[in-house]
This record gives C-alpha cells, structure tokens and sequence, in this order.
C-alpha cells in the first residue's frame, strides 16, 4: 500500500484548498482510508452504469490509495467488469490496494443497490441522459441510454463529495449535496421532470481543441464515450505527458509518460473510422494561420494561461467554449457571437498590471529575470548550466533536476515547481502562481466544455443559455449556478472595437 507516484502534485493542490495545510497529516489521512467502490446489476447493465464505473476509477484511483471493488451483481459479467476496473486503475496507480477485507470507511455506490449491502459513510451515483443524481440517503438508478454527460458529471459530484467529508476538518466543515439532479444540459438543479432532448446517434464533429492537458483529457474521455462519430477533431499541443501530469489527466497513465499528448490521444480514436483526429504537436499559435477556415468555426478552448485565451480571442475563431479551473471555481463559457455577445478576451482583460511569464519564472527559480527571459525569447532549452543555477539558488541536489535537461523553460517550470522535485525538496515559494486543480475539478470542467461542444455541433439547445457557468465544489451545488455577462467596455475590449467587429463579420459573412 502506497501512495501513487505523482502524490507531490496531489498534496499541492490540496495545499491550495487546504487552510494551514500539513502535508504528513494530508497522507496519513488517505492512507488510513478505506473506499469502497459498490456496484450491483444495475451498474453493470446499463451504458450509464458503466460510463460511471470507468470515471470513478479514472478519478480515485490518482488521489485514495486503498480502494475496494464490491460487486453485488447476480451474474458473471460483473466480474468481467471488475476484472477491468481493478486494471485501469492498477495502470494509473501500480502500487494501489484493492484489499478486500475490512470494513470501509467511505462507499461510494454506483447504481441500484440494496441499501443493507453498503457500509460505512455512503455516496450513492445515478444517472438519466443529461442528468446526473445524487444523494447521501439512498441508492440511484442509472438508466440505460449511450448519454455519459449526467453520468460523468454524477462521479464528479460524488467524489467532490468525498473529499469535503474526508477532509471537513481541514475545509471548515462544508456541508455536503443531501440529495440533488443536475442537468449537464441546462445546468440547472432539481429539475427532474425537465423534457430534454435525446443525445443524436450519430454526431458530426467539427472543432479544434486547443489545449489536450486536464481539462481535453476530460473533453475527449467524454467523446470516447460515445457510439459514433464523424467529421474532423484538431488536437493542438506540443506537450509530453509528464509523470505529474497524472495527478488529474483522465486519460493518461504510467504507461503514457514521457510521450506526445496529442500522438497518445490520437490513436484512442481509431474505433471512429468516420472521424478524422488532426495531431498537431506544435504551439497553437505556431499552426492557427494554416488552419483552414472550417478548422475556426468552433474552438474548444482547455489552457492554463489568461493570456493565451486573450491572443486566441484575438485571432477571432467563429466560436468559442472555453473551460478553467481555479481555486474559486471550475466552469465553462460560451461565446458563440463576438460582435453582440460577451467575448473570450472581455472575461481575462487584466484589472492590473500583471507579471510577465519570465518574471514569475524568475522569482520562482530565483534566477535573474534577464537570463531566464533569454532562454525564453530565443526557445532555448533547459541544459546543464540552467539547472545546475536553479540547484544552487534553490539549494536542491542537481541530480534531481536532471531529467529536465532539454525541456523548454516554462516546461521546466510547470513539471519542477508544480511536480515532484523542486516542491519537496526546497523552499521554493512561487508555486502559487499556477492553480492545481483536484481531479474531480478538471474531469467536471471537461465534462461541462464536452457537452457544450455536442449540444452545439447538434444544434440541440434551442433556447439561449447564459454565456457563463460556474460551480464551487468545495460547497454544496445551488441553483444560481449560470452567470449573465456584458461586454467588457470599461477596459475596451477588442470585441468593443469597430476594426476588430468588421473583420470578424468580414471572416464569416456576417
């Protein structure tokens, strides 16, 4: 029994949800934890059943250490399905134990079970369609139908659950969803007899995803997920997947470390022989002026940076979803009129003057400005001078900075001070400058951005929906959950400027 080997990612986004975080008290706290994971015909029959089943391993497998597998079903195809559980999740966490023996402590049960098979504190999961249920008093049902989105969304509310009970000390006591269906449709609570439309069975897809990290891991899970598929999918990121990558990237696991984003993701496509998957393994801004004008009809926008969404907005796509995480918050916006609506770059316009990258770079490392501005400006890579600085200035043994050797600076950056090495191993305060989301957080994120891009790729909302939404899952979920926002004229937004309206109308003969 051990913790997975990325965990030093893990304890740094607890460490940002954390008040007066103590990581030995964070570890003992997990490893003295028992989660059981219980499931019955129910689950086991049902598309919905198994679309959650998947999603609550690929979640807690990365965070719990000791998970255990309770089939209740009455034939052999439960075992079937355990056998393939227990494998997705030794392939994300080799050293987790799946010891069956003593009593849980925590349960989170997927499906119709009879309530006398389940122990321990319970999160029960169920499902229909678009709308995802849950409840702390009794077991769901998931229903049988090829629509993950309420599903997905379902486990995520399950295991935001989970964590704030586990941890309610350290958070303040939240309360806990009592009983809630949230539609991933109209991303409204309680609304159960709400009529919505049936998932297409046969989609076509025609977007660009910028960005393939936690967030498309989760967009693309989602569309895996689904029966059929046609038309184009753009996957743009010159990334490899790092070993802290795996703390939150839905689809990723060990096997996948040190290799293409974007190569990886491709090939889990092959079972679509209608739908074209583009890899790109470049920068975005590197390959947006050879897109073709179909490849900007509708982006999908999963980044990091505030001030990549602001040059993207910039090059004015036709439409815009746009996902984030944040320690406030995880949600997704849709733009989807530049010239009458609220734009990307209205949401991310700074209120003040802001560091540049080298800088926070910079004061992390604390390098001089100057030479690590150099290294950026010319694309030079990390190499044995740099790290052996960073070894010096942040008093860490240089052996451990080593595999970096060859990355590009902000890589290093990203994987040295968000990873396992320099966190652990120095003082280094500048961390806090990038958000490090929970998994549950990036997966719910993705899963909100997937369904906005099949509900707009199938014409399926015909009433117009609030440009933003956003959840607190440190709290309880409530019905104010969809936000109205105006264009950002105050700070004169590009979307406000008459240049920048005609050529967008221009672009798309408007």
């Amino acid at each position: 029994m051990a913790l997975a080997n990325f965990f030093d990612k893990i304890s740094l986004g607890a460490a940002q949800r954390i008040k007066n975080y103590d990581r030995s008290s964070f570890e003992n706290k997990l490893l003295a934890t028992r989660l059981a994971i219980v499931y019955s015909d129910n689950a086991v029959q049902t598309n919905e059943g198994k679309f959650a089943l998947d999603l609550a391993v690929r979640i807690l497998a990365r965070l719990y250490p000791n998970i255990q597998f309770v089939d209740h079903s009455s034939d052999g195809y439960g075992s079937t399905i355990t056998k393939e559980l227990k494998a997705t999740s030794f392939r994300i966490n080799p050293v987790l134990n799946v010891n069956e023996v003593e009593a849980p402590d925590i349960t989170l049960v997927i499906g119709s079970v009879d309530d006398r098979q389940v122990g321990g504190q319970c999160f029960f999961t169920g499902s229909s369609g678009w709308k995802a249920t849950f409840s702390t008093q009794s077991s769901m049902n998931c229903a049988d139908t090829q629509n993950p989105f309420g599903a997905a969304a379902s486990v995520c509310i399950a295991a935001a659950n989970i964590f704030r009970f586990l941890f309610a000390e350290e958070l303040g006591h939240p309360s806990l969803d009592r009983e809630v269906c949230f539609s991933v449709f109209s991303q409204q609570i309680n609304a159960i007899n709400k009529e919505e439309p049936a998932l297409p069975a046969d989609i076509t897809l025609g977007f660009t995803l910028v960005g393939t990290g936690a967030i498309g891991n989760s967009i693309l899970w989602c569309l895996l997920q689904l029966p059929t598929l046609k038309g184009f999918l753009n996957l743009i990121d010159d990334q490899e997947v790092s070993l802290t990558n795996l703390q939150r990237y839905a689809l990723m696991e060990q096997e996948h470390v040190r290799k293409s984003k974007v190569v990886e993701l491709e090939k889990m496509f092959t079972r679509f022989p209608n739908l074209t998957v583009n890899p790109f393994l470049n920068k975005w801004q590197e390959i947006i002026a050879t897109l073709r004008p179909n490849d900007l009809e509708l982006m999908a926008v999963a980044l990091d940076s505030k001030e990549q969404r602001l040059l993207i907005q910039s090059t004015l796509p036709k439409k815009i979803i746009n996902a984030w995480t944040s320690q406030q918050d995880i949600g997704v916006s849709r733009h989807f009129n530049f010239a009458e609506n609220v734009c990307l770059a209205c949401l991310y316009i700074p209120k003040q003057k802001q560091k540049s990258e080298s800088v926070k770079i910079a004061e992390s490392l604390k390098l001089p400005e100057e030479l690590v501005r150099n290294y950026i400006a010319n694309s030079i890579m990390v190499d044995e001078g740099f790290i052996f600085m960073v070894a010096k200035s942040l008093s860490i043994p240089v052996d451990q900075l080593r595999s970096l050797i060859g990355k590009p600076v902000q890589v290093f950056y990203s994987e040295g001070i968000c990873g396992e090495r320099i966190i652990r191993s120095s003082s280094a305060s500048g961390h806090q400058d990038l958000e490090v989301p929970l998994a549950h957080e990036s997966f719910l994120a993705g899963i909100l951005a997937a369904a906005e891009i099949i509900i707009e790729s199938a014409q399926l909302r015909l009433n117009k929906i609030e440009p933003l939404t956003k959840i607190n899952l440190l709290m309880p979920l409530h019905n104010f959950l969809k936000e109205d926002e105006e264009k950002n004229l105050q700070a004169r937004c590009i979307c406000t400027e008459p240049i920048f309206v005609k050529r967008f109308k221009t672009k798309w003969s408007l």
